[in-house]
C-alpha cells in the first residue's frame, strides 16, 4: 500500500478514526479530578470490574493494590484485551466517573501495553515513596500545557515529565500516556510510529534525525522539540498526515500492509542458507557438529569467527547462531527434528530455493506468529521486545518425542496420568533423564516453553513446611511471615486459571513429606482442588488450584532414603523412567556418531545393566541411563573417560562397596573399553 493510498484512507475516514479522541480527552479531565481522592477511585475500579465479572487487573501481592496513578487506568482498556472488552470497561468506569461522550467502537491506530507491563509504576516493594504521585503530576501537568501553552505551564510539565523519565516501569509508554490524554496535542512514540517516522517515506525525517534517532526515551526539551517539528509539518499541504491522531493512524496502516514489506537485519539469518547447503552436501541428514563443520570447510570461517564467544557464559556465537537460524527452518518445514540430535531435510528442504531475502521473510513470518501466539500482546517497548532470534517459545508433543527417548504411547500415558492424578513421581535410576522430561513434560501440555508458569525447588533432610508454604522468619526487627514458593506459585496460577501451571520438585523423597505438605495434603488430591483450608500461619483460606500440576522426582537408587510416606503415595501417580539406549532417538544419535569407542561403551553398559538388574542387593531401580552419554559437546575419548571414571566407577564403588571383587571387574571392564 503506497503512501497515496494511506492519505486517501486517512482522508475518507477522519470522523469515524478519531471519534475516540473526545471520550479520551474527557476521560482524562474526570480522572484528574481524582489526583486527591485516590482510595475512592480505586474503589470505582473494583467496582467496576466486579460489575463486569472480569478479574481485578490491579493486585500487587495478592492484595489490591493501595495506589494507582492515572495513566495505569488507561492501560487497563489500552492493551491487548478484546475490543467488546475495552467497550465494555471503558463505559462502565467512565459512568462512574461521569464521562457523557460517546463510546468509541474503532480503536485503529490508537496504541495499546503488553498486557505484561500494563502498569507505569513497580509493585510496592519496589516502587520509591513518590513514584505515583510524580506520575500523577505528569498527567496532570501535561493537561494544563496541552490546553494553557505558556512558558510557566511548559516549565512545570518539563520538570515534571524529567521527573518520571528514569523511575521504575517509565520507557516509551509514558509517550503512549500523554498520547491517550491528549491527542492532539502529544507524540506518540511507540515502537510503531517510531519505524513509520523513520522508515515511512518521512519528508520530516531529516528534521527529526537532527534531534533524535529515537532509540531512547528523549528527555523534556528533546520530546518537545519533535513535537513542535511535527506541528510545523502539518500546516504543509502535501504532508500526509495534518495531526497526531493521523499519524499514529497512518503508521498503523503503514506498519499492517503487506506491500511495506519488513526487511530484519538479524546476524543470524546470514546461516540459513549455508545450512541449507550443507545438509544437501551431507546427503539430507547430518549431526549438528557436522553442519557446522560442513559450513566451516564451505565458507572456509577463519578461527575467530569461529571461535567468537559472547555473553557471560562464554556461549559460542557461530554456535549459538547456527541453532538458532535451524529453529526457523524446522518451522518453515525445511529441516525435520523428529529425532534428537539429527538434523534431516524434509522434501521441501531439499527442492525449495533458499537465499538472504527468502531468510528474512521467513524469520519476520515466525517473528510475527510468536508475538501473536503470546496472547496477542502488543510490544510497544523496543527494549521489551523479544529477541526472537534467540526463542524456541513453540513445543509440542513432537519437541518432546524429539528431545525425550520415549515413544508416543508412553508420552500419551504420561499426560494422561498427569492431567487425571494432577500429581506425579517420576521415578528411575540415575541418569534416565528425569529433570530433562519434567520440564519437557509440562512445555509439551503448555505448547510452549514458559518459565513463568514453570517452578522447580528440591527437597532436602531439612526443609519444612515453613519454607515450602509460610513461616515466620527473622529479620533486624524481629519476626515476619513469610510467604514460601508453593504458596506463591499456587497464588499466580489462582489469577490465570485458564492456563497450566507446573510445579516440579526434585528429590521429593528426600523431604519429610508430612511436615512439608502439612494441612496441604489433603488439598493437593485431585478430587479436593478448589477446596479451602485455613493455614497454619496466616488463619486465611487456601486452595490448590486446578490449573496446579505437581511433577516429583525421585530417584530409586538413592539408598540413604526411606520409602516415600504413604500417605502423599496413594495422591501420586508413579511413572518409571527406563533406561532408553535402545530408543530410537538414541539410536540415531549412535548412528551419527563418528566414536566407535561410544558404542562399545554403550553396549558393555547394556550388559553392565542385565548384571544390575539381577543383583538381590539392586535390582531395576540401579541401571544406569543413558544420559551419562548425551552431550551437546564433542564427544570424544577424553569426554567419555572423565564420565567412566569420574561417574560411573564412583557410582558402582556404591553400589558395591560391599562386593569389591565384583566392583574391580566391572571397572576393569570399562576401562579396557576405552584404552584397547
Amino acid at each position: 500500500m503506497g503512501i497515496e493510498v494511506l492519505v486517501m484512507n486517512v482522508s475518507n475516514n477522519t470522523e469515524n478514526n478519531f471519534k475516540w479522541t473526545t471520550f479520551y480527552s474527557e476521560f482524562a479531565d474526570k480522572l484528574l479530578l481524582y489526583k486527591n481522592n485516590r482510595t475512592k477511585l480505586r474503589v470505582i475500579l473494583e467496582d467496576s470490574f466486579n460489575s463486569l465479572k472480569l478479574r481485578y487487573p490491579f493486585i500487587d501481592n495478592n492484595e489490591p493494590i493501595d495506589d494507582i496513578c492515572p495513566f495505569t487506568v488507561f492501560g487497563c482498556f489500552n492493551k491487548g484485551i478484546t475490543d467488546a472488552n475495552r467497550i465494555l470497561i471503558m463505559r462502565t468506569i467512565g459512568d462512574k466517573l461521569g464521562v457523557q461522550a460517546e463510546i468509541p467502537l474503532r480503536f485503529d491506530g490508537i496504541p495499546v501495553l503488553n498486557n505484561m507491563r500494563a502498569w507505569f509504576f513497580g509493585n510496592k516493594l519496589e516502587r520509591k515513596p513518590d513514584d505515583i504521585s510524580n506520575l500523577w503530576d505528569v498527567f496532570e501537568t501535561g493537561i494544563t500545557y496541552a490546553d494553557n501553552p505558556l512558558e510557566i505551564t511548559k516549565g512545570a510539565f518539563t520538570a515534571s515529565y524529567d521527573r518520571v523519565r528514569n523511575q521504575l516501569c517509565i520507557k516509551w509508554n509514558i509517550t503512549m500516556g500523554l498520547y491517550w490524554i491528549r491527542p492532539y496535542a502529544y507524540l506518540n512514540l511507540d515502537e510503531r510510529n517510531r519505524n513509520y517516522l523513520i522508515h515511512g517515506n518521512n519528508q520530516n525525517l531529516i528534521d527529526i534525525a537532527n534531534i533524535s534517532n529515537l532509540k531512547q526515551l528523549p528527555s523534556a526539551k528533546t520530546y518537545l522539540e519533535l513535537i513542535t517539528i511535527c506541528k510545523k509539518s502539518f500546516n504543509k499541504a502535501d504532508n500526509p498526515f495534518h495531526s497526531f491522531p493521523e499519524l499514529s493512524y497512518m503508521a498503523w496502516e503503514y506498519g499492517t500492509s503487506d506491500n511495506n514489506k519488513k526487511v530484519s537485519n538479524a546476524d543470524f539469518l546470514k546461516w540459513f542458507t549455508p545450512i541449507i547447503n550443507a545438509l544437501r552436501k551431507l546427503g539430507g541428514s547430518a549431526t549438528p557438529e557436522q553442519v557446522r563443520n560442513q559450513i566451516i570447510a564451505d565458507l572456509k570461517l577463519s578461527e575467530d569467527v569461529i571461535n567468537e564467544t559472547r555473553g557471560k557464559t562464554a556461549t559460542k556465537k557461530f554456535n549459538n547462531d547456527v541453532a538458532f537460524a535451524r529453529n526457523y527452518l524446522v518451522y518453515d518445514g525445511y529441516i525435520d527434528k523428529s529425532v534428537r540430535g539429527v538434523w534431516t531435510l524434509t522434501k521441501k528442504g531439499l527442492t525449495a530455493p533458499m537465499n538472504d531475502e527468502l531468510a528474512s521473510d521467513l524469520f519476520i513470518k515466525w517473528a510475527n506468529a510468536f508475538k501473536e501466539d503470546l496472547d496477542n500482546n502488543k510490544l510497544d517497548d523496543e527494549d521489551d521486545e523479544i529477541d526472537l532470534s534467540q526463542t524456541d517459545n513453540y513445543y509440542t508433543e513432537t519437541d518432546f518425542l524429539s528431545e525425550v527417548f520415549m515413544d508416543a504411547d508412553c508420552y500419551d500415558k504420561l499426560v494422561h496420568l498427569l492431567k487425571n492424578k494432577k500429581n506425579i513421581i517420576l521415578q528411575g535410576a540415575p541418569g534416565v533423564g528425569k529433570t530433562f522430561a519434567a520440564k519437557r513434560l509440562a512445555y509439551s501440555i503448555m505448547g510452549k516453553i514458559d518459565s513463568i508458569r514453570v517452578m522447580m525447588v528440591q527437597f532436602h533432610q531439612s526443609y519444612s513446611y515453613e519454607d515450602f508454604i509460610m513461616g515466620f522468619r527473622p529479620t533486624k526487627e524481629g519476626f515476619e511471615l513469610a510467604e514460601g514458593p508453593f504458596y506463591q506459585f499456587c497464588k499466580m496460577a489462582q489469577d490465570d486459571d485458564k492456563h497450566e501451571y507446573f510445579f516440579i520438585i526434585d528429590e521429593i523423597n528426600r523431604g519429610n513429606m508430612s511436615k512439608i505438605f502439612g494441612e496441604l495434603l489433603m488439598l493437593i488430591e485431585s478430587d479436593k482442588r478448589g477446596e479451602s483450608l485455613h493455614l497454619l500461619y496466616s488463619k486465611e483460606l487456601f486452595s490448590v488450584p486446578k490449573n496446579v500440576y505437581i511433577i516429583g522426582m525421585m530417584n530409586t537408587a538413592d539408598r540413604s532414603l526411606a520409602m516415600i510416606d504413604y500417605a502423599l503415595r496413594r495422591r501420586f501417580a508413579f511413572f518409571e523412567i527406563e533406561p532408553a539406549f535402545d530408543s530410537d532417538g538414541f539410536q540415531a544419535i549412535m548412528k551419527h556418531s563418528v566414536n566407535h569407542k561410544l558404542r562399545a561403551l554403550v553396549e558393555l553398559i547394556k550388559d553392565l545393566n542385565v548384571v544390575i538388574s539381577k543383583d538381590e542387593t539392586l535390582g531395576n531401580g540401579f541401571k544406569i541411563g543413558h544420559s551419562y552419554f548425551c552431550s551437546n559437546n564433542d564427544i570424544n575419548v577424553e569426554w567419555l573417560s572423565a564420565v567412566v571414571n569420574f561417574e560411573l566407577i564412583p557410582l558402582l564403588n556404591e553400589y558395591w562397596f560391599d562386593e569389591q571383587s565384583k566392583f574391580e571387574q566391572w571397572s576393569k571392564k570399562l576401562r579396557d573399553v576405552l584404552y584397547d
